[in-house]
């Protein structure tokens, strides 16, 4: 196997070559991306709204290589996204960029990991030139442009993706060539994939599962279990006890990467235990996940950034009956195919331990299934492809040519669908947009489509603009209704209705009627369900002061500050409100709750010092208010109260003085 002496620097040239090619391509089809904004779908809670990771600096780097910020670990990811922040700032068009490029390159490396492959695989062995070349390069492709990988590549949240799977391609490339060599030659093989191995993890602990997959690799594929390959033992039973030996570094980086993703998720709060999601439930999803990428892998059309857990998930529910019988058969197929198509059957084996750990079986997140999901796990299929048209062109070599037009034609058809998908990740307009046009009955996804027209309008300095997204954040919660009842619309829905009584003026009473109506609404939807939606007494609450009810706002703002005991805000809110609704006694019991949480404010002492004055207590009043003009008197200029208003306490205070 390999090339002579005189065809190895033309061989040489080829593969870099393809190399180019296949990123060059890459680059291309996810070109749209570039363009693409911060999202209010964790980009936000990432990196516009958390400052952690802005920098380089020692204490930068400390924080990166410690913390478990929304649950993952993943410092080499961290750091990636720390040097584009010296380099960009906040533009998001450099940290688009940057993920196409890695995306681009790690295009690449796979080329070379399926090139190598390739060429020691018996089956392909008689291959030669161009056509390892060219079918490596399909099968890279096939990889990475394909639209399953656009929520890794076109969601700056999702860095971690393809930084890791750059590693890990590098990681099964440089195992190859230890598993071709001897010598030095295998050994400095060997301590380079665990090197690449360990950056992978680092930058997201999902290729934990790898040393299995290599083990498959070994027996199905290289055959070195039989010692057809160099390295390789000639007795079958000692070489599968050798084969895991040597893993044993690849084992150890695995189990250390999934303890850290358990602890961090764990952190995080993130792990649904068995009984708010049972192990029916948990096994029924994870059937439809084994065939939801495989079928997406087949047909990608209408691919959304977010399919709902559903509360349970009940194997005689048709999708899910579907995938179960389907799952099934193939695996059946599979085991009586085993020795006539050994690589379909590892590819398959392969696909199935790359995905199992994101399958449901430890359910994270509010996802059924995720894009995402498939980045390492659908590497086995386009192995399968480039490798599937090497064979038939090999076993059919006068139809060779077909079957390369047909690789082509089929790696060109993917690349408008690529950047078809990369355009719907420009914004959250255009990406909930879509999603509910997918999903009609999507409740989330028109919460989060509705929310992102209210930013806008929040934003827009022309009324009249505003009032348009307003408008339409209204329009939409109303389209999401009528597939069902849902709290957190029918909260979004009074919030576009208290919105729009500000910039419509004429019509300002009859907003503030309808959005308390839907208030209302909501908080009765939300004592129906198990987890109530908290913010929807918060904009009942709201709404009732709007329409100048204090009374009525006590209650849902109440309930509000029991559920949020940790939070100031809360409970002054609540202190506030008493205070309004004529119950000063009450109002200083929550003021004195909230300067607990918050003794150095000096709102709170001001106003508590207002309820001292509703009672007649001028002189504690006063004492409360001098108290809160001292700290605010002490605040940086960043925090500092409105000097309006300091200047109207300062009068008070001065008039109970004088008293």
């Amino acid at each position: 196997m390999g090339e002579t002496s005189i065809e190895r620097p033309y061989a040489r040239s080829r593969a870099w070559l393809g190399a180019l090619v296949v990123a060059a391509l890459t680059f291309v089809a996810f070109e749209p991306s570039l363009a693409g904004q911060w999202l209010h779908w964790d980009d936000d809670k990432h990196f516009v709204e958390h400052e952690a990771w802005r920098g380089l600096s020692a204490s930068h780097l400390r924080w990166m290589f410690t913390t478990f910020h929304l649950g993952p670990y993943q410092p080499l990811s961290w750091v990636s996204l720390g040097f584009d922040h010296e380099m960009y700032g906040m533009e998001p068009r450099g940290y688009h960029a940057t993920n196409i490029v890695l995306q681009a390159v790690a295009a690449a490396a796979f080329f070379g990991f399926a090139r190598t492959l390739f060429q020691h695989i018996p089956s392909l062995s008689a291959a030669r030139g161009w056509k390892i070349d060219g079918a490596a390069a399909l099968a890279a492709l096939f990889f990475a442009v394909h639209p399953l990988r656009v929520e890794s590549v076109a969601w700056i949240t999702e860095r971690r993706d393809v930084l890791s799977g750059l590693f890990f391609a590098l990681t099964c490339w440089t195992y190859v060539r230890f598993a071709a060599s001897t010598g030095r030659a295998r050994t400095t093989a060997l301590l380079l994939a665990l090197v690449c191995y360990t950056l992978s993890l680092a930058a997201k602990g999902l290729g934990m599962t790898l040393p299995l997959g290599l083990l498959v690799l070994d027996v199905f594929v290289l055959r070195r279990w039989n010692g057809t390959l160099r390295g390789s033992a000639s007795d079958g039973r000692s070489s599968i006890v050798a084969l895991v030996r040597e893993k044993t570094g690849f084992f150890v980086l695995g189990f250390v990467a999934g303890l850290l993703a358990w602890k961090g998720q764990s952190e995080f709060a993130a792990m649904r235990d068995l009984a708010t999601y049972g192990l029916g439930s948990r096994i029924a999803q994870s059937f439809f996940g084994l065939f939801f990428y495989v079928w997406k892998t087949l047909v990608p059309l209408d691919l959304i950034p977010l399919v709902p857990l559903p509360a349970v998930a009940s194997p005689a529910e048709p999708r899910f009956a579907i995938a179960i019988v389907t799952v099934l058969v193939v695996a059946a197929c599979a085991w009586l195919w085993r020795k006539r198509v050994p690589a379909l059957v590892a590819g398959l084996l392969v696909y199935a331990i790359f995905v199992g750990p994101v399958l449901g079986l430890t359910q994270t997140g509010p996802q059924l299934v995720a894009d995402r999901y498939s980045y390492l796990a659908c590497m086995p299929f386009a192995l399968l492809f480039g490798g599937g048209l090497l064979r038939a062109a090999l076993a059919h070599p006068a139809r060779a040519s077909v079957f390369a037009a047909v690789g082509v034609a089929i790696v060109l058809a993917l690349v408008p669908l690529t950047r078809a998908q990369s355009r719907i990740w420009h914004d959250d307009i255009t990406l909930w947009t879509k999603t509910v046009a997918v999903r009609p009955d999507d409740a989330p996804a028109f919460r989060n489509l509705t929310l992102a027209h209210l930013r806008l309008g929040e934003n827009e300095t022309d009324p009249a603009r505003a009032q348009t997204h307003f408008e339409s954040a209204l329009a939409e919660c109303e389209r999401g209704l009528r597939a069902g009842l849902d709290a957190g619309l029918l909260s979004n829905a009074s919030s576009a209705c208290r919105s729009l009584a500000v910039v419509d003026a004429l019509n300002s009473q009859k907003h503030l009627e309808k959005g308390f109506d839907y208030a209302r609404r909501a908080v009765e939807r939300s004592n129906l369900e198990p987890t109530p939606t908290k913010v929807a007494f918060l904009n009942l609450g709201f709404a009732a002061l709007d329409l100048g009810r204090p009374l009525e706002a006590v209650a849902p703002f109440a309930w509000y500050a029991d559920h949020s005991p940790e939070d100031a805000d809360a409970a002054l809110r609540l202190a506030q409100v008493l205070n309004l609704a004529g119950r000063p006694q009450d109002a200083l019991i929550a003021f004195e709750a909230t300067l607990e949480l918050a003794p150095g404010s000096p709102r709170v002492w001001i106003e508590k010092g207002g309820a001292h004055m509703k009672l007649g207590e001028n002189a504690e009043a006063a004492r409360c208010i001098e108290n809160g003009l001292k700290l605010a008197a002490s605040l940086p200029p960043e925090s500092a109260e409105d000097p309006a208003e300091v200047a109207a306490w300062r009068g008070v205070l001065e008039s109970l003085q004088k008293q």
